[in-house]
């Protein structure tokens, strides 16, 4: 059987008239068609919590009846665990390259999610224990997620196409969600993470094994002077996490802030749902961009936006129709930036290193980020006063790290695709 991860998508230019040769031809297109939509499947089984942040806050307080730093904490030991696993299956990625362990951490992550309902009323060792195993198993997803994008043919469309079916996932969640709700009650949150995993495992079979980057075929010499040097490894990991606490402190916490604009709960949903729909034309506004020399300044442009889509609630904090378009157009930022940055990673480090510590960088960042919003909105005297913090703190940490991540960005522009 061939390797899918050597397979190259693209019909080749040579094709014989001999049917045998289209047949193989044919066979190669589905096996790469399978191995493209197992990795998505992974990865949206590994990104479902994330994904679903300002679900699962919203569900803890609202449903589950939990208070808000309770359900901060919570998210945070779990985006904690996946860090913890996204280091483990990138530190040791030909070790574990096996898909019995992606099968094992997927399953651990599902079984987690069910067993967490008995636990759900009694906010003991117990159930932070199951989230941290939940995190765990969908860290080591994202990680090997990470790795696959890097070593595909194309790894800018490889990762929109990837974030856009995540999207779609969010949208449907959060479309779904009051009506599943009202089947599993408090319960449906961990129905619905659960429930993301069993299509992954089907599918997991054409997971690639291998550590073969497919390249594509030019004629020329390139330029190693471009790539990066561990310090600057270093600085755009740094710049990796500063990016996602910033993130961390503002997303996850949407519906809550959403309370100063008169944002009701069913209203919030419907936000969210609509946000995944947005997001999902911004990872295809990343495809379209990603591989063009002029993605380097979509990139700059989108980090100014994303920026600029949080001060607009700052000035602007009571009105409804402000805070709508801020929510969905910092979703549709969000999701350009993402698979871009994840196509420049893989132009500058082909090794698929960088992409992994992106991922453990990444989830760092967004699970430090709900446990410090949750303590500063439960311990601030001033609703408004707090959330107003929370978005200049955002706002100072993504604008820091876009600094640096978009002058990568250019830096990667000058290196062959």
């Amino acid at each position: 059987m061939v390797e899918p991860a050597a397979t190259d998508f693209r019909q080749s230019d040579t094709a014989a008239a001999d049917p045998s040769v289209g047949r193989e031809q044919s066979a190669t297109r589905m096996l790469g068609a399978l191995t493209l939509l197992a990795i998505v499947m992974a990865g949206v089984a590994g990104h479902a919590t994330s994904t679903l942040k300002p679900l699962i806050i919203q569900s803890f307080i609202h449903s589950v009846g939990l208070d808000k730093a309770t359900a901060g904490y919570l998210l945070t030991a779990e985006m904690i665990a996946t860090s913890a696993g996204t280091i483990i299956s990138t530190a040791f990625p030909l070790v574990l390259r096996k898909r019995g362990y992606l099968f094992i951490a997927l399953s651990l992550t599902m079984l987690a999610n069910l067993a967490s309902i008995q636990f759900k009323a009694d906010v003991g060792l117990p159930l932070y224990a199951l989230r941290c195993l939940s995190g765990l198993g969908a860290g080591f997803g994202l990680g090997r997620l990470g790795i696959l994008i890097a070593l595909s043919a194309r790894p800018g469309v490889t990762a929109g196409l990837y974030s856009i079916t995540t999207q779609l996932y969010g949208a449907v969640a959060a479309f779904a969600f009051p009506a599943i709700e009202r089947l599993f009650g408090a319960n449906s949150i961990f129905v619905i993470l659960a429930g993301t995993i069993p299509l992954a495992l089907v599918m997991i079979g054409w997971i690639p094994e291998n550590h073969e980057r497919t390249t594509k075929k030019k004629v020329g010499v390139v330029d190693d002077s471009q790539s990066l040097c561990l310090p600057e490894k270093f600085l755009l990991a740094a710049s990796f996490g500063v990016f996602y606490l910033g993130v961390g402190t503002f997303w996850p916490f949407i519906s809550v802030l959403g309370e100063s604009a008169g944002v009701g709960h069913s209203q919030m949903s419907m936000i969210l749902g609509w946000g995944s729909i947005v997001s999902a034309l911004g990872s295809v506004t990343a495809i379209f961009v990603g591989d063009r020399k002029a993605s380097a300044s979509t990139i700059t442009l989108i980090f100014i936006g994303l920026c600029l889509s949080i001060v607009l609630q700052l000035f602007v904090p009571r009105s409804y129709s402000v805070f709508v378009f801020s929510a969905l157009f910092f979703t549709y930022a969000y999701w350009v930036i993402n698979p871009m940055i994840l196509g420049v990673m893989s132009k500058l480090d082909t090794t698929g290193q960088m992409n992994g510590v992106y991922y453990i960088v990444a989830v760092g960042g967004i699970a430090l980020g709900p446990g410090l919003a949750g303590w500063v909105l439960t311990h601030s005297g001033d609703k408004l006063a707090g959330a107003a913090y929370l978005r200049i703190t955002s706002v100072v940490l993504l604008a820091s790290s876009a600094t640096v991540q978009a002058y990568y960005s250019f830096r990667a522009r000058r290196l062959p695709d």
